[in-house]
């Protein structure tokens, strides 16, 4: 949800600041840096849960008379041992790989929306239909 609602901001952000009008369509830039920019906010605001569920996930399988660590135990260990920042751990890596990975989906995603509209709304397809057009009996 994070992505999804921060990327629309974002491409309506890109366009206005690029001085397009509401009613043009956002060009392949604006998908691009929009898609990079939602990626980075989605990544970064939920890394600390990732660290959290990375860590939990290495207790998973405990050795020999260790016992599994709560979320609760897991949050409370970071705290101490590492302070605020170690729910950071990581996190500019990841949103360095998240960035032009987000980029590319949603660029590519909105290109082949864009080719197929085109080819139903062309009237090549079924998408679009005149009501004034009288349909022939079969």
């Amino acid at each position: 949800g994070i992505y999804w609602s921060s990327y629309e901001w974002n491409k309506r952000r890109m366009a206005k600041w690029r001085g397009l009008e509401p009613h043009d369509p956002p060009q392949f830039v604006d998908h691009f840096v929009a898609g990079a920019l939602s990626g980075v906010l989605a990544s970064v605001l939920t890394h600390p849960i990732d660290v959290l569920k990375t860590r939990r996930q290495m207790y998973l399988m405990p050795k020999t008379g260790e016992v599994p660590v709560s979320m609760v135990e897991l949050y409370r260990s970071i705290m101490i041992e590492d302070g605020v920042w170690g729910l950071t751990r990581g996190m500019l890596p990841r949103a360095a790989k998240i960035a032009p990975a987000c980029a590319i989906m949603i660029s590519s995603y909105e290109l082949c929306k864009r080719m197929l509209q085109s080819q139903h709304v062309g009237g090549h397809g079924i998408a679009r239909v005149d009501p004034q057009e009288e349909v022939p009996p079969d």
